[in-house]
């Protein structure tokens, strides 16, 4: 899911999927850098699903953050 080029270190991905993951929306303290989007869906009220992708990590994965926490949004049209 990550993009071929504009990671931190060489954290580029392959982009199997074509999403194009590109980091945004957080760092870490040696500079790698995170990427968070949001799912379409909640868990509740206050909390929803966002798939994020480190520079430092071939994985991605699920976690659920407070809707405050300003993850990115893909937009995809039908």
């Amino acid at each position: 899911m990550k993009a071929t080029s504009g990671w931190y270190d060489n954290g580029n991905g392959m982009n199997e999927y074509g999403f194009l993951a590109l980091p945004g929306g957080g760092s870490s303290e040696d500079g790698s850098f995170v990427g968070y989007w949001w799912r379409a869906t909640e868990y509740n009220s206050n909390i929803a699903f966002s798939r994020h992708m480190h520079s430092n990590y071939d994985n991605a994965y699920w976690n659920g953050y407070y809707k405050f926490s300003l993850c990115s949004a893909r937009c995809v049209q039908d």
